[in-house]
C-alpha cells in the first residue's frame, strides 16, 4: 500500500478517495478546530468507518463549490440597491 504524503497538496493522480480529517484540514488550509466546527455544523460531510472519520473527495469539492456560490450571492447582494436606498432619511413617502 503506497504511503500518503500529508505534506503535499493533492494532485489528480495520487489523491486518495477518502481523506483523514488531518488530510482534509491540510487541503482546506484550515485549523483542526475549524474543520471540526464545519463538520459539526453539517457544512462538511464526513463518512465514519469504525471509529475513524473520513472526508470524501466529493465532499471536499462540494464544500469548496458551496463557498464560491455563497460568495457570489454575497457579492450580488452588495451590488443590489436596497428598497430604502433612494429615499432620504427622516422623510416619509
Amino acid at each position: 500500500m503506497p504511503a500518503v504524503n500529508h505534506g503535499q497538496p493533492r494532485s489528480a493522480k495520487a489523491m486518495p478517495r477518502l481523506l483523514s480529517i488531518k488530510q482534509a484540514t491540510f487541503e482546506l488550509g484550515l485549523s483542526r478546530t475549524r474543520t471540526y466546527e464545519l463538520i459539526a455544523a453539517g457544512k462538511l460531510k464526513t463518512i465514519k468507518i469504525g471509529r475513524r472519520r473520513f472526508v470524501a473527495n466529493e465532499a471536499l469539492d462540494e464544500f469548496i463549490a458551496g463557498l464560491s456560490a455563497v460568495r457570489k450571492a454575497d457579492m450580488n447582494s452588495l451590488h443590489r440597491p436596497s428598497s430604502t436606498e433612494g429615499s432620504v432619511r427622516g422623510q416619509e413617502a
